[in-house]
């Protein structure tokens, strides 16, 4: 067995935080999940088995983390990249320039702008409001106001023409 599942398998215990911590890790770390799948051209179930044997280990040993619910993390990352052509309609559908994300090849935006969509089209049972707060906090640990105003706005958009 590879010393980071062990080491994963250890700290689960200690850095478990509180059940609203693990789903708010578990969305931040799909987006870091969707975004690996995007630059290595990686399909779900290799990225999630790169990331729980060696990624997750070392951000919870790090402290950057606490433990993500395991689930969820799946559940997004595996729904983002089955519904594809549905969450990337319905994100496209919604920005006022969809070709600025396309040409800037702005890969991290675009995984917690799908990771968003999707939960807000496939988690009817988390309120939107929930969702988007989750994603417009991921959004201000890697950008400044003008990404998370677009994070908001969009996912906004999203939430009622979805919901």
């Amino acid at each position: 067995m590879n010393d980071n599942v062990v080491k994963f398998e250890k700290l689960n215990s200690k850095n478990q935080g509180s059940h609203n911590q693990a789903l708010s890790s578990a969305r931040l770390c799909a987006v870091q999940v969707i975004y690996q799948m995007l630059a290595n051209k990686q399909n779900s179930k290799d990225a999630l088995k790169d990331f729980f044997d060696y990624r997750i280990a070392e951000m919870i040993i790090e402290e950057q983390v606490v433990s993500p619910d395991k689930k969820l993390l799946s559940t997004i990352v595996q729904g983002v990249e089955a519904k594809k052509d549905d969450v990337d309609k319905i994100l496209f559908a919604n920005l006022s320039k969809p070709d600025d994300i396309r040409k800037k090849n702005e890969k991290l935006l675009y995984s917690i702008f799908v990771c968003g969509v999707y939960e807000l089209l496939m988690h009817h049972d988390t309120d939107a409001p929930i969702i988007i707060n989750e994603y417009i906090n991921i959004g201000h640990a890697f950008f400044d106001q003008g990404e998370v105003k677009l994070i908001n706005g969009l996912l906004d958009s999203v939430a009622k023409a979805v919901r």
